[in-house]
């Protein structure tokens, strides 16, 4: 089972400050134009999973929807996931600034998890690929230019992020973001474990921008559902 962490940083997208490499700066003028206007957005998603060397490989593909919002400082997501390498699933991931909530169906559990001052560094991280300025980005990461790529078919600028929070980093050294060229907003993320080996990525797709309601983000939850609350 991944760790919530995993699975918390696993929601997060993205959006003036000054670099080191001067072709960053055309990145981080259409990310903070983005910033000024973003509200948040509806996706389709795809997540790979992948652990263990080439011999011992495996690979785990997820697709689903994920909703983004908002408002003021403050951000949410929720995840749902609806095949699982092929298989229906149903598991659903909810984040918000003091919370990540994930809902098991099979078993009927939801677990909640208290970010609290454990984890404020990894929040605030995750925070600033989800709607964040090019200042917040800094703040967070050392960024680094990865260079033009194509994501299904759509222009974009890779970004190589350096976690300056020491939990975040101990966890995953370098984050890949790819920049949409047309939008300012992120359209894939890597998470790469030490080592390089194992990583998490996904993608979103036919993005919709605008104002995304409370009820959005809040899980669907059948009534006789069980709650987890560990330490």
């Amino acid at each position: 089972m991944r760790s919530p962490i995993v699975l918390l940083l696993a929601l997060v997208c993205s959006t003036a400050g000054f670099a080191a490499d001067p072709r960053l700066d055309a990145v981080f003028q259409r990310m903070d134009k983005a910033a000024q206007t973003f509200k948040g957005f509806t996706a389709d998603l795809e997540k790979i999973d992948r652990t263990g060397g080439s011999l011992l490989e495996t690979t785990d593909k997820s697709e689903g929807t994920i909703v983004v919002r908002k408002s003021g400082q403050h951000v949410q997501a929720l995840e749902k996931i609806a095949t699982q390498n092929g298989e229906p699933d149903g598991e659903q991931m909810a984040f918000s600034a003091t919370r990540f909530s994930v809902y098991r169906p099979k078993a009927n559990v939801v677990t909640d998890y208290d970010l609290g001052k454990k984890y404020r560094g990894i929040e605030e991280a995750a925070l600033a690929l989800l709607g964040g300025s090019s200042k917040d980005l800094l703040q967070d990461y050392q960024v680094s230019y990865g260079g033009p790529e194509a994501i299904n078919g759509q222009a974009t600028t890779r970004l190589i992020l350096e976690p300056k929070d020491p939990q975040l980093a101990q966890m995953f050294p370098k984050i890949d973001v790819w920049i949409s060229d047309a939008t300012g907003i992120a359209v894939q993320q890597k998470f790469r474990e030490k080592g390089d080996i194992d990583y998490h990525t996904q993608t979103y797709s036919n993005m919709q921008f605008g104002n995304i309601s409370e009820s959005q983000v809040t899980m669907d939850l059948p009534k006789n559902v069980k709650h987890e609350h560990p330490k």
